[in-house]
């Protein structure tokens, strides 16, 4: 969080989740519930693994 003139400014801490294993997973889950992050992009090798996180409405 920023501080100018009196003025709070928020800013979204923006990170990409590559792999999408069991911790890439949970990072995911929390990341996208957590207000100061913005998830800007998943990867992984396995393509299925892309569809199942965006199928259980994890990723757009």
């Amino acid at each position: 969080m920023g501080f100018l003139y009196g003025v709070f400014i928020v800013m979204a801490n923006k990170i990409a989740i590559i792999g999408l294993g069991i911790m890439g997973r949970r990072m995911l889950e929390n990341a996208l519930a957590h207000p100061d992050f913005e998830v800007s992009g998943i990867w992984d090798p396995e393509n299925a693994s892309i569809v199942k996180a965006q199928l259980q409405g994890q990723a757009s």
